[in-house]
């Protein structure tokens, strides 16, 4: 394309609606163009009559970047899971580069990457507009701020008919609540992972409940894993064979709290019981943490692991999984966890309450109290049973209420009723045009 763009990575298809009518481009290509005769109403002998090609539907998913993340991997599974016989999909980062890039694109989805100038950069901006006059989706899904902020200015100014935005983040700032206010009238639906996000933005943010859904996080359930795939993530890790495991996954930075994880574990140690702390992840906060660690004499204790770009192959070495954050959404980790068999310890905050059931999946406790997390982490480092009972509990909640199938069947029906609904209100329009026209 003749735009700002850094890299199109092809998984296939063509620009444009005319494209999608005849059925020529994308994944499913050779199903959605397939010719369909049937008798002619008219009576035997008579021609077959050639049916038109199903239509697919241009979808754009615009996402600010696709490094390792949760919003990333929601993105990812999307994009692979919506029905390629119904529609084609692009999806568009804000940013070079990022392992779900390849992945996307070796799952036969289109990627385009824009060139990233700055924080809010016009030609970044331009470019957007200009993907969207070439590719004219039928409907935009972006995500959290950078993303919702671009495509939907860019959106409107391409005339895109459906402009839809994911919301992962709570309690977002005046600024960007003011900017959601004025671009909520172009906005067709706004789509929450976590019922406290959703509320959140009714009662706080001032947006129509009437335009605000839920749907949450889906997450990939894995085979149950058995003694030899535990001894092996345990040792990959250096965890002792009587040390109960508490581990947790997640980037490293302020709002992450793990200042309260050290603190516990401080705690842990003059209790002196056979618990050994992992973090898995990185983030601006590191080094402070890496410093806070050393000066409480902690090393032994706590062990920081750094991102793995595969750190859900850790989870069967954890015992317990803990996230001590003061702000969440609907956490990817904590669902990855409870897939695996996990029983969780969390902050009360967020959506974390949506997942955790207090008392049968886990436990929640009060942000930035060390003691409360101290005692039910010690209750259930001696409870191994108990330990299993909730991490079974935990992993049957996730397969149920939160597959990748149950996401993408949501997300197909919202896009599908908006679609239905921006063709009769085409059909409307067109109507009142030709009856002025006769008059």
């Amino acid at each position: 394309m003749r735009v700002d763009v850094l890299r199109s990575r092809r998984g296939g298809g063509t620009d444009g609606r005319a494209s999608r009518r005849a059925g020529t481009s994308g994944r499913g290509g050779q199903d959605a163009h397939r010719i369909r005769r049937e008798p002619d109403a008219m009576g035997p002998g008579a021609a077959p009559r050639v049916r038109e090609p199903m239509a697919r539907h241009g979808v754009c998913l615009v996402v600010g970047q696709l490094e390792i993340g949760g919003l990333e991997k929601q993105v990812y599974l999307l994009a692979t899971g919506l029905d390629p016989r119904l529609f084609e999909v692009t999806v568009v980062s804000l940013s070079g580069g990022g392992v779900w890039a390849g992945a996307l694109t070796r799952s036969g989805v289109r990627v385009l990457e824009l060139n990233r100038h700055g924080h809010f950069d016009w030609r970044r901006f331009a470019a957007l507009r200009q993907v969207f006059r070439e590719l004219r989706p039928d409907l935009v899904y972006s995500f959290n701020y950078a993303g919702n902020a671009y495509a939907r200015l860019a959106g409107l100014l391409a005339g895109v008919p459906i402009l839809i935005t994911g919301e992962r983040d709570i309690y977002m700032s005046r600024f960007m609540a003011l900017l959601e206010r004025l671009l909520l009238p172009f906005t067709e639906c706004v789509i929450c992972n976590a019922e406290a996000i959703r509320r959140d933005l009714i009662d706080r943010v001032g947006l129509a409940g009437n335009k605000v859904i839920t749907i949450p996080n889906a997450v990939v359930v894995p085979p149950a894993f058995g003694p030899e795939e535990k001894e092996a993530a345990r040792r990959s890790i250096g965890a002792g064979v009587d040390e109960v495991v508490v581990g947790t996954i997640t980037r490293i930075a302020a709002k992450k709290n793990l200042g309260m994880l050290v603190r516990a574990a401080g705690l842990c140690r003059t209790a002196r019981a056979p618990v050994r702390f992992y973090i898995v992840g990185g983030g601006p906060d590191e080094k402070s943490l890496r410093d806070t660690i050393r000066e409480r004499g902690l090393e032994k204790c706590i062990t920081l692991l750094g991102p793995k770009e595969d750190a859900w192959t850790l989870l069967p070495g954890f015992d317990l999984f803990v996230l001590t954050s003061h702000i969440e959404g609907l956490p990817n980790t904590v669902m990855e966890a409870m897939a695996a068999g996990l029983p969780c310890i969390c902050t009360d905050v967020g959506g974390c309450r949506e997942l955790v059931e207090d008392g049968v999946t886990g436990y929640l406790v009060p942000p930035d109290d060390e003691q409360a997390l101290l005692a039910r982490i010690m209750e259930m480092a001696a409870d191994p049973e108990a330990r299993a009972a909730m991490g079974r509990l935990a992993r049957e909640k996730i397969a149920t209420a939160h597959s990748v199938e149950r996401l993408v069947f949501r997300v197909q029906e919202v896009f599908l009723h908006l679609l239905s609904s921006a063709r009769s209100r085409a059909r409307g329009r067109r109507l009142s045009a030709n009856f002025v026209e006769a008059r």
